[in-house]
């Protein structure tokens, strides 16, 4: 498995319990695959702007009972991806398939994993960075989601489950020849993420998943 510290009974319990998650961005698919577990989520390589992500979150059985709708087709040539949308009216949130080349390959895709889903086991990941405007209302949100959850904050914070690592800042300082990269790109970077942070642990809703100082 090639985890630091790797456990398997934590592993074996996210075998038996198979574990959904949803995330904002491509992490998800990245844990997924260094897990060598099947995608158990429709949310894979799907790009979400952030207002609309924190609100279906706010709801996620409800949207994820919605079918999924055509919004934008792709165009291959033109570089433009489809855009997918759930509920209706007020509540519609977007989403964007960005390694789909149509939205009949999209959906395709959607249902399949749809199938997979497991209500009764949902992690939810989210990531901001902190010098974006309307943050305290999107922390606000996230803090009152009740499944098991993580935010990778770009900064420090008071709010429960909102996470800085600070091994990031060592990682920068440390004359690396990445020392350019975004805290953004640190987190879904495994290889690091894990220095960090025992997934097992966080996935299975262990407070202790902490490595780091």
């Amino acid at each position: 498995m090639n985890l630091p510290l790797f456990d398997f009974s934590r592993y074996t319990s996210l075998l038996k319990n198979r574990i959904t998650i949803l995330s904002d961005d491509c992490w998800g698919g990245y844990i997924y695959h260094r897990l060598f577990l099947q995608f158990y989520s429709p949310l894979i390589n799907i790009y979400w702007q952030k207002d609309a992500f924190v609100k279906f979150i706010q709801k996620p059985v409800y949207y994820l009972n919605k079918p999924l709708e055509m919004e934008r087709e792709g165009n291959i040539r033109g570089g433009i991806c489809p855009v997918g949308s759930l509920g209706e009216g007020n509540e519609r949130v977007c989403m964007e398939f960005v390694h789909s080349f149509c939205f009949e390959d999209a959906k395709r895709l959607w249902d399949k994993r749809r199938e997979r889903m497991n209500f009764n086991n949902m992690f939810i990941k989210l990531g901001l960075d902190a010098s974006m405007e309307g943050n305290e209302n999107l922390l606000r949100a996230f803090s009152g989601v009740k499944q098991k959850k993580i935010c990778f904050y770009s900064g420090e914070t008071e709010v429960e489950d909102v996470l800085y690592l600070k091994r990031f800042e060592k990682f920068v300082r440390s004359g690396s020849r990445v020392d350019t990269i975004k805290y953004h790109d640190y987190i879904r970077n495994l290889n690091w993420l894990l220095k960090s942070v025992d997934i097992l642990k966080l996935l299975n809703g262990e407070k202790d998943f902490l490595r780091e100082d």
